[in-house]
């Protein structure tokens, strides 16, 4: 039986292949308003009809299924290069029915030709690509090592590109980079190493990317190849259009005569919102190392708060830090630190909104300190739940985080915060908490939530900001009951409150 829909002659223009479409289809439906735009316009309402990375290698989920509406439809859709020029690819490891390496199998021959197929159609538009390899196997697949080598090849029309790959595929097409990116804006390189892989390595120092041109940089390298605060100190100095920042650093002690960057000038990053900075390695010093009485160790508060000394001429929003550093017979930073840090938030109070301490070790006080001059609307404090004697988080901390009423102040109540801790908690939205749990007790922990809750009708009572509050411990504080009497109250003034322990979790 003849099709009643024959093949439109590929070697027409465009315009006249959706013409003859529409001849075509005109007896089976009538013209609809859609039909009627110009094809600049359908072409633009279909890239709002596609997640920003399309998914490419899942049987079950067609990347573009505008193109299977209709001839007309797939005529416009492969003529607009913009649709095809934005993808997301996931490697696996492995797929049911092979064994070893997936390279030559048919998932990965039918990857391989639909990436191509896809940079084909995509034209000379600029390209954002997201490659996904998570190692799983103890030799990762060669596979992303193969797709990213396609890739480089359109390297000059990079406007977003995003790599989480294993380490051992960097390696492999490190060298196939070009020095030229001329539209590259964003930048995300996730490498993870295997602890089952030989040594394996690549030079990210030699590979020429345009600082400059960065609005957004992403760089969490494996231990092998993570970036110093050094190292990032050079990149930052010229990222000068940067908006975000997402960097893990490590930290190896060394003798020196010098204050950290005491030579460095200030970075020049007008633009920068987000700064998230994961600082990890030892704080243990090696034994064999002959001290010169002329140099001192470098310890990682001291790089860390200086390097954020450098971000002085910013105005953050959003601002993420943690530590992981193994401190080893360290317990809180030293007074200098504690003032260079402290001296830091207060630089970034007028814009900060966002703030996360993981793991930082503060003391109660100095935590208290370093909250008096904000004005956020997220904080989320992560402590060790391990660790008791590093834990900050006290009675006296949710005191400095308790709302005062007015029959509290006339009282003349001892659970009042101070007035600069007092703004801070007036524009909290969101709180999280995570400690010991052995330095708070029920009673404060409770009162501090019910401060959030102002009674009705009293007058010069603190309008209510505080939407989600997250409070878990290793040692339960709060009875399960007295959660559950008191959780009507807390959902009725808009306020979901999360209070759990590990304790309390287990069988």
């Amino acid at each position: 039986m003849a099709s009643r829909n024959p093949p439109l002659p590929v070697s027409l223009p465009l315009c006249h292949q959706i013409t003859l479409a529409r001849r075509s289809s005109t007896i089976l439906s009538p013209s609809s308003i859609f039909d009627g735009l110009p094809l600049e316009i359908q072409a633009e309402i279909f890239s709002y009809c596609l997640p920003a990375f399309p998914q490419l290698g899942r049987l079950k989920n067609d990347p573009m299924p505008i193109a299977r509406v209709c001839r007309t439809w797939r005529a416009l859709a492969q003529s607009t290069p913009k649709l095809w020029s934005s993808f997301e690819i996931v490697v696996k490891d492995s797929v049911a029915g092979t064994s070893g390496d997936i390279v030559g199998s048919p998932y990965a021959s039918r990857l391989l030709n639909t990436a191509k197929l896809w940079l084909e159609r995509s034209r000379n538009h600029p390209l954002s690509i997201r490659l996904i390899h998570t190692p799983k196997a103890r030799v990762p697949s060669q596979l992303s090592a193969g797709l990213l080598a396609i890739f480089i090849r359109q390297a000059r029309r990079f406007h977003r590109i995003e790599l989480n790959v294993p380490t051992v595929t960097m390696s492999a097409v490190h060298h196939l980079f070009p020095q030229y990116f001329p539209i590259l804006v964003s930048l995300t390189l996730k490498t993870a190493h295997s602890s089952w892989q030989a040594a394996v390595s690549f030079d990210f120092q030699a590979m020429k990317f345009p600082w400059a041109q960065l609005t957004d940089l992403d760089l969490r390298l494996d231990h092998g190849h993570i970036l110093n605060l050094d190292d990032y100190a050079n990149i930052l100095s010229g990222a000068i259009n940067l908006v975000a920042c997402k960097i893990n650093a490590g930290f190896v002690p060394k003798q020196t005569s010098m204050w950290p960057f005491e030579d460095h000038s200030p970075f020049l990053l007008p633009s920068l919102k987000t700064l998230h900075v994961a600082f990890q390695g030892t704080n243990a010093v090696d034994t064999q190392v002959v001290p010169n009485p002329q140099q001192r160790f470098q310890t990682p508060e001291v790089a860390l708060t200086s390097f954020l000394g450098l971000f002085s001429g910013c105005q953050l929003r959003e601002l993420c830090l943690n530590w992981l550093v193994d401190g080893r017979g360290v317990e809180h930073w030293s007074p200098a630190c504690n003032g260079a840090f402290e001296a830091f938030l207060k630089g970034q109070s007028t814009s900060l909104r966002s703030l996360e301490l993981t793991y930082l070790p503060l003391g109660e006080d100095h935590l208290k300190r370093c909250l008096e001059h904000l004005q956020i609307e997220q904080l989320r404090l992560c402590f060790s739940v391990a660790d008791q004697a590093l834990d900050p988080i006290t009675d006296e901390t949710l005191k400095a985080l308790t709302l005062s009423s007015p029959l509290d102040r006339t009282r003349g109540s001892n659970n009042l915060a101070s007035p600069a801790i007092h703004k801070v908690v007036r524009h909290l939205r969101r709180l999280h908490i995570q400690c010991t749990g052995v330095h708070c007790t029920d009673e404060v922990l409770l009162q501090m939530v019910d401060s959030w809750c102002p009674a009705k009708g009293l007058r010069g009572t603190p309008a209510l900001t505080m939407e989600k509050f997250d409070f878990f411990s290793i040692m339960p504080v709060v009875d399960e009951d007295e959660i559950g009497s008191r959780s009507r109250r807390w959902q009725d003034a808009g306020l979901d409150v999360v209070i759990e322990s590990f304790a309390n979790s287990l069988p």
